[in-house]
C-alpha cells in the first residue's frame, strides 16, 4: 500500500465519520420529537399550538365532569370560573378556528373534585374580540398532558365537556 492509498483511506475514514454522525444526530432529533412540539412546561401542564384531537378518532370518555367560564379580559391568564373533574385531569385553553376549538394555549392539572377560580396560563395571550374554549380532559396517569393520549372528556350525549368564552374590552 503506497502513500497515496494511506491518504485515500484516511479520507474515506473522516467521511464516513462525519456522515455517521449526521445521521445520527438527524436520528436522535426525530426519536427525541417523534411525540410533536412540546411548546411550553409549566409546572406539570405541557401544552402546543397543535391542534387539539377533534377529529372523528377523538380518544373520548363520558363522564361527570363540568366547566363554567365567563368571559375574559385579554392576557396570558383564563379563570375558569367552575370546573368539576370526576377523575384526575385537565382543565384546557382552547382557541376557536372555523366554529370550533382547535389550538391548545393553556392547561391546568386538577385532582378529582370541584374547583373554583382556577387559573390557567396561556402559551400565548388572547385577544380581543376572540373566541376561546375551556375544556375537561382525563389523565391518563402521567401527570403531563398530552392531546394525544389523554382521553376528552364527553357527556352522556356525547359532546365534549367544555364551555365557550368571548375575549372582551376593557
Amino acid at each position: 500500500m503506497g502513500e497515496s492509498d494511506s491518504a485515500y483511506t484516511k479520507q474515506h475514514v473522516v467521511w464516513a465519520f462525519f456522515v455517521g454522525l449526521v445521521v445520527g444526530l438527524g436520528a436522535y432529533y426525530v426519536w427525541t420529537n417523534k411525540d410533536g412540539p412540546t411548546v411550553k412546561q409549566n409546572g406539570d401542564a405541557a401544552y402546543s399550538e397543535e391542534g387539539g384531537n377533534r377529529d372523528a378518532d377523538a380518544k373520548v370518555m363520558e363522564s361527570k365532569n363540568s366547566v363554567t367560564v365567563g368571559d375574559q379580559f385579554a392576557g396570558f391568564t383564563v379563570t375558569v370560573d367552575k370546573a368539576a373533574l370526576d377523575k384526575d385531569g385537565w382543565v384546557v385553553i382552547e382557541e376557536d378556528v372555523d366554529g370550533k376549538p382547535l389550538y391548545l394555549l393553556g392547561a391546568s392539572r386538577r385532582d378529582a373534585g370541584s374547583y373554583e377560580n382556577i387559573s390557567v396560563e396561556l402559551l400565548r395571550n388572547t385577544e380581543e374580540g376572540g373566541t376561546y374554549y375551556a375544556v375537561i380532559y382525563v389523565d391518563d396517569g402521567d401527570k403531563k398532558f398530552d392531546h394525544k393520549i389523554d382521553l376528552l372528556a364527553t357527556t352522556a350525549d356525547g359532546n365534549p365537556v367544555m364551555d365557550v368564552f368571548g375575549v372582551i374590552r376593557r
